[in-house]
This record gives structure tokens, C-alpha cells and sequence, in this order.
């Protein structure tokens, strides 16, 4: 979840696609202005001969971002490992939402399911 001025939040969704230029998006406005944004990203390596793709799902309400980052695929080879020097996809998105939030004085705080 992130918390901060509304504006901010709002802007949110818009840099993060345009900074981060995913394969897929879908975004839905709605009268209450509210929004989901939800953007698709793949990774491929012909070398290991493995894809990631990583959704990203944010929801706006208003008052709060809430941010879903949901990995599927996997690297073949031992325990999943990734190449050394390589940051695993799903991290890079986490991290671009944090360093937004870093950025821009916005509090951000993971929630996890009970």
C-alpha cells in the first residue's frame, strides 16, 4: 500500500508506464475517480532458455495505492538461480515503486494477507 497527497498518487500509475514501457497495458478510469492499472511485463533469455513475466496491478482509491506484484515463469538450472549481476524482475518493478514513493515523501507499507 502507498499513502500520500491524492495528486501524487494519481501520477503514480502514469510514470511508472511511461518509465518503464511494459509489453501490455490496461487501464480502466471510473466515475468515482478511482482507477486499476494493470501493466505486464516479460523477460526472455534465449541462453538459459526461460521467461519471467511479472504483472503489476495498481489500484487506486483515492486516498491509497495498493500495488500487487504477481511473478509467474522461472529460470531452468539450479534452484531457479539467476545469472550473477542479473536483478530478478519482479524485484526491478518492486524497486521502481519504492524509489517513486522515496521520491516523492509518499509512506509506503506492505500488507500482508492474514
Amino acid at each position: 500500500m502507498v499513502f500520500g497527497p491524492s495528486d501524487t498518487l494519481e501520477r503514480m500509475s502514469k510514470v511508472i508506464l511511461e518509465a518503464s514501457a511494459p509489453q501490455y497495458h490496461y487501464s480502466v478510469n471510473n466515475a468515482d475517480k478511482t482507477s486499476v492499472n494493470i501493466m505486464v511485463y516479460e523477460e526472455h533469455n534465449k541462453l538459459m532458455n526461460s521467461s519471467i513475466s511479472v504483472t503489476l496491478l495498481l489500484h487506486y482509491t483515492g486516498t491509497s495505492i495498493r500495488a500487487d506484484v504477481i511473478s509467474t515463469g522461472g529460470r531452468m538450472g539450479f534452484r531457479g538461480s539467476n545469472p550473477e549481476g542479473e536483478t530478478p524482475l519482479n524485484e526491478a518493478v518492486t524497486d521502481y515503486i519504492l524509489d517513486y514513493g522515496k521520491r516523492f515523501g509518499l509512506t509506503v507499507q506492505d500488507v500482508s494477507e492474514k
